[in-house]
């Protein structure tokens, strides 16, 4: 259901705002790969899914909310939302070797596949927007 809704609400910038993220997450990811032998390492993780949700769908607070209305020209606008903010955290996951690693080889691989998945829909969805843009230029005329 998210992708379908990522092509039919999404405009392009929240798109490339979601390349950009699930690029940094790809390289979070890498990170922890790289580092599944480093004795003390702990799995980090970009935390971005649900606020790139909420921007796509709209926040259930936001549609229980009475409008509110702007009574001056020089008071800020009044639907503006908070800023998309991804941040990093430890995963805790529940497997520590020996050695204080407790990166999960297999998880991360996993992890790694579905963030390229959504990275490429990303792609192909901005793609297929700009050329709707195009053609709908050119039929202009």
């Amino acid at each position: 259901m998210f992708i379908s809704e990522l092509f039919n609400r999404t405009p392009i910038n929240l798109l490339a705002t979601s390349m950009t993220v699930r690029s940094k997450n790809q390289d979070v990811i890498a990170t922890n790969v790289a580092n599944a032998e480093t004795p003390n390492y702990k799995a980090k993780e970009l935390v971005f899914e649900d606020q790139l949700r909420e921007a796509v769908l709209g926040r259930k607070e936001d549609k229980e909310m009475i409008p509110m209305a702007r009574t001056h020209e020089s008071h800020l606008p009044t639907g503006a939302k908070p800023a998309f903010m991804p941040y990093m955290q430890l995963q805790h996951n529940q497997t520590v070797r020996n050695d204080g690693n407790d990166v999960e080889l297999e998880k991360e691989i996993g992890r790694m596949m579905e963030n390229a998945t959504m990275y490429q829909a990303s792609t192909t969805i901005a793609a297929k927007k700009i050329e709707g843009l195009k053609s709908a230029i050119m039929e202009g005329r």
